[in-house]
Protein backbone atom coordinates (compact mmCIF):
# COMPACT_ATOMS: atom_id res chain seq x y z
CA UNK A 1 0.00 0.00 0.00
CA UNK A 2 1.60 3.45 -0.83
CA UNK A 3 0.62 7.04 1.35
CA UNK A 4 1.94 10.12 1.07
CA UNK A 5 4.44 10.83 4.01
CA UNK A 6 2.83 13.30 6.52
CA UNK A 7 3.95 16.95 5.68
CA UNK A 8 5.79 16.32 2.87
CA UNK A 9 5.41 18.54 0.38
CA UNK A 10 6.24 16.57 -2.88
CA UNK A 11 4.49 13.90 -3.90
CA UNK A 12 6.92 11.47 -2.53
CA UNK A 13 4.85 7.90 -1.46
CA UNK A 14 6.09 5.67 1.34
CA UNK A 15 5.24 1.81 0.58
CA UNK A 16 3.33 0.54 3.89
CA UNK A 17 3.67 -2.69 4.36
CA UNK A 18 0.64 -4.48 6.24
CA UNK A 19 0.30 -7.80 7.74
CA UNK A 20 -2.46 -9.99 9.39
CA UNK A 21 -1.48 -13.58 11.09
CA UNK A 22 -4.51 -15.07 9.98
CA UNK A 23 -3.54 -18.66 11.01
CA UNK A 24 -2.49 -17.38 14.44
CA UNK A 25 -5.81 -16.07 15.20
CA UNK A 26 -8.00 -18.53 13.87
CA UNK A 27 -6.06 -21.64 13.54
CA UNK A 28 -7.30 -24.14 11.03
CA UNK A 29 -9.15 -23.01 7.99
CA UNK A 30 -7.80 -19.62 8.21
CA UNK A 31 -7.22 -20.19 3.97
CA UNK A 32 -10.45 -19.17 2.86
CA UNK A 33 -9.90 -16.07 5.19
CA UNK A 34 -6.65 -15.39 3.67
CA UNK A 35 -8.09 -15.80 -0.08
CA UNK A 36 -11.09 -13.35 1.07
CA UNK A 37 -8.67 -10.46 2.21
CA UNK A 38 -6.21 -10.84 0.21
CA UNK A 39 -9.32 -10.26 -2.97
CA UNK A 40 -10.23 -7.21 -0.45
CA UNK A 41 -7.11 -5.73 -0.22
CA UNK A 42 -5.77 -5.66 -3.91
CA UNK A 43 -9.68 -4.73 -4.86
CA UNK A 44 -10.73 -8.08 -6.83
CA UNK A 45 -14.38 -8.17 -7.16
CA UNK A 46 -14.22 -12.11 -7.00
CA UNK A 47 -15.24 -12.56 -3.29
CA UNK A 48 -17.85 -9.94 -3.01
CA UNK A 49 -21.22 -8.60 -4.11
CA UNK A 50 -21.79 -5.44 -6.13
CA UNK A 51 -24.24 -3.05 -4.04
CA UNK A 52 -27.25 -3.28 -6.62
CA UNK A 53 -27.17 -6.98 -6.02
CA UNK A 54 -27.17 -6.85 -2.33
CA UNK A 55 -30.50 -4.38 -2.89
CA UNK A 56 -32.23 -6.52 -5.25
CA UNK A 57 -31.87 -9.34 -3.04
CA UNK A 58 -33.27 -7.45 -0.05
CA UNK A 59 -35.88 -6.47 -2.04
CA UNK A 60 -37.17 -9.89 -2.27
CA UNK A 61 -35.80 -11.81 0.87
CA UNK A 62 -37.46 -8.45 2.90
CA UNK A 63 -41.41 -9.65 2.70
CA UNK A 64 -40.50 -12.93 3.60
CA UNK A 65 -38.57 -12.12 6.75
CA UNK A 66 -41.42 -9.95 8.07
CA UNK A 67 -44.78 -11.73 6.64
CA UNK A 68 -47.87 -10.29 6.96
CA UNK A 69 -49.45 -13.24 7.69
CA UNK A 70 -48.70 -15.82 10.10
CA UNK A 71 -47.32 -19.67 9.51
CA UNK A 72 -49.75 -22.23 9.30
CA UNK A 73 -49.68 -24.86 11.19
CA UNK A 74 -48.74 -28.71 10.36
CA UNK A 75 -48.27 -31.98 11.68
CA UNK A 76 -44.83 -32.39 13.43
CA UNK A 77 -43.12 -35.16 10.65
CA UNK A 78 -45.98 -33.87 7.68
CA UNK A 79 -44.51 -32.25 4.51
CA UNK A 80 -46.07 -29.22 5.51
CA UNK A 81 -50.06 -27.80 5.43
CA UNK A 82 -52.28 -29.29 2.60
CA UNK A 83 -52.51 -25.42 1.21
CA UNK A 84 -48.52 -25.96 0.07
CA UNK A 85 -49.92 -28.96 -2.23
CA UNK A 86 -50.85 -25.93 -4.82
CA UNK A 87 -47.67 -23.99 -4.58
CA UNK A 88 -45.84 -25.73 -7.61
CA UNK A 89 -48.79 -25.26 -9.80
CA UNK A 90 -50.37 -27.86 -11.96
CA UNK A 91 -47.64 -30.73 -12.11
CA UNK A 92 -47.22 -30.95 -8.70
CA UNK A 93 -44.29 -31.43 -6.39
CA UNK A 94 -41.61 -34.14 -7.37
CA UNK A 95 -42.43 -37.50 -5.50
CA UNK A 96 -40.00 -37.29 -2.45
CA UNK A 97 -37.57 -40.93 -2.44
CA UNK A 98 -39.14 -42.22 0.38
CA UNK A 99 -42.74 -42.09 -1.76
CA UNK A 100 -41.11 -44.06 -4.41
CA UNK A 101 -38.97 -46.49 -2.30
CA UNK A 102 -40.36 -47.04 1.49
CA UNK A 103 -37.57 -47.29 3.77
CA UNK A 104 -35.32 -50.09 3.64
CA UNK A 105 -36.55 -51.22 0.51
CA UNK A 106 -34.76 -51.03 -3.07
CA UNK A 107 -35.21 -48.43 -5.63
CA UNK A 108 -36.97 -50.11 -8.47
Amino acid sequence: MLLNEPGAESESAANLVLGADVERQLGRGHEAYDHVLHGAVVGSPEQFVRFDVVEESWRIVDPLMDPSTEPEPYPRGSYGPESAQVLPGPRGWHPLADAIRPPGGSPG
